[in-house]
């Protein structure tokens, strides 16, 4: 077989360029993960790097360890990443690892590392820090983000929101579908005043919110009561939604409890028996559907009434001088009747679980940080998964060594290696995340 190009090389190419390349097969997708097409997925390294192969159905079924020189393979440019090919042209020559590279490549060294430490975990561990006094009123002169959470029953408290609603289990999303809620605490201002509330939005486009009149009804008294309040005790509201399940007609004022009965089928998807709200109200001219007509009067002027989103309750409770965070829970507990205990939000642990991870790091590792921060992602992340992770990123590649250093820190702290990223000569990038295991 002719020369051979390092995959270092090839994964700077364009797309559609041929290549003899060597390699070792180092992880291979499980078929149930791959595209019914494709006979063998995975990844192929040479030691100086590692690149995604895809193969059709004109290659020896591989096992992971396998070593192989591969003759006429194809770059695959997808997205700025380059992949390459198993095709018919593909002539194959099985050699050693003495043909490859001297030890373990960097790359495995890497996949091990990511495997290290405990499985990572669907949830943030809430009971890690203690709360202070000083970190109650270390952040007093900013009181519009709540960095702790108030663990209470809210179906027993009575704070003075829903002391003024009659119905309060009707006002989503603060009902009692669950028995306990996060109250949040703001923190302590420089007048000794609690700032206690409840952020929360009522819904969104997709149509999630619960859709009865009844519903409505309670959410509109609250903005009533909310226009009408003053003082200390304040809700907070901005922006409109579509109450995406009702419906008023603009021509006679009937009102429709259950739209979804009036839309029609989508024709993008048959299977499905009626239109999305989001098709209906928010699309209907790029999708060319047309609005259904009013049941009482036949025109076609129905439309969502408006009610508040982006909620945000609160109340302020006059503390004396000289208290402890336990007499600051009994505090809270008297005037919102339940029993209190506070603790971080999930972000700020998030927070002091980094910075304790980073203080463990030798001083070379540290300097080298150019940038750390807390991340989230919801069900529309990666793979549909919800994580909330740490991201360290570097302003070099990191040895093998300084990444088992970093992976052994992490697991002290009670965390695993979620992910590292491609490196480069001037940058690298080391999740340490929160979400599910895949695996598992």
């Amino acid at each position: 077989m002719s020369n051979f190009t390092q995959l270092k090389h090839v994964m700077g190419a364009d797309d559609s360029e041929w290549f003899t390349v060597r390699g070792k097969i180092t992880q291979l997708k499980p078929k149930k993960d791959i595209h019914d097409k494709m006979a063998q997925e995975g990844y192929l390294s040479d030691g100086t790097a590692e690149i995604r192969f895809v193969d059709w159905g004109d290659a020896p079924k591989f096992e992971e360890g396998d070593i192989y020189e591969f003759e006429s393979i194809v770059t695959n440019k997808y997205r700025g990443n380059i992949s390459i090919s198993i095709t018919s042209s593909t002539q194959f020559k099985e050699i050693t690892d003495n043909d490859l590279f001297d030890g373990k490549p960097r790359e495995q060294i890497i996949r091990e590392v990511e495997q290290m430490g405990p499985k990572n975990k669907s949830h943030v561990d809430t009971l890690k820090y203690e709360v202070s006094v000083e970190d109650l009123k270390k952040d007093s002169s900013n009181l519009e983000k709540p960095l702790y959470y108030i663990y209470c029953n809210l179906s027993e408290s009575t704070p003075f929101w829903k002391k003024n609603i009659s119905n309060w289990n009707l006002i989503p999303p603060i009902g009692t579908s669950m028995r306990y809620h996060h109250l949040s605490l703001y923190g302590i201002n420089s007048t000794n005043e609690i700032v206690v509330g409840r952020k929360g939005s009522l819904g969104g486009i997709t149509g999630t919110v619960g859709g009865s009149r009844k519903n409505y009804e309670e959410v509109m008294k609250l903005k009533e009561f909310a226009d009408n309040t003053s003082g200390l005790k304040t809700i907070e509201y901005n922006s409109s939604i579509l109450w995406m399940n009702l419906a008023n007609c603009n021509n006679c004022g009937f009102e429709v409890d259950e739209v979804k009965n009036l839309i029609g089928v989508n024709p993008y998807n048959p299977s499905e028996t009626y239109l999305s709200y989001y098709d209906w109200w928010k699309d209907t001219e790029r999708h060319n559907i047309d609005v259904p007509e009013c049941p009482e009067c036949g025109e076609k002027e129905l439309e969502p009434p408006e009610t508040p989103n982006k909620w945000c309750f609160k109340q302020k409770i006059p503390m004396s001088e000289n208290y402890t965070v336990h007499d600051v829970e009994d505090k809270i507990g008297n005037a919102l009747d339940f029993d209190a205990t506070i603790r971080f939000t999930r972000d700020k642990i998030l927070s002091l679980t980094m910075n304790n991870i980073v203080m463990d790091l030798s001083n070379e590792i540290q300097n080298s940080i150019s940038d750390k921060r807390t991340k989230a992602t919801g069900n529309r992340g990666v793979r549909g998964i919800n994580r909330r992770y740490i991201r360290l990123q570097f302003n070099r590649s990191l040895t093998e060594d300084e990444l088992i250093e970093i992976a052994d820190c992490a697991i002290k702290n009670g965390e695993g290696i979620g992910r590292i990223k491609k490196d480069s000569v001037n940058r690298m990038i080391i999740d340490l995340t929160f979400h599910e295991n895949k695996s598992s």
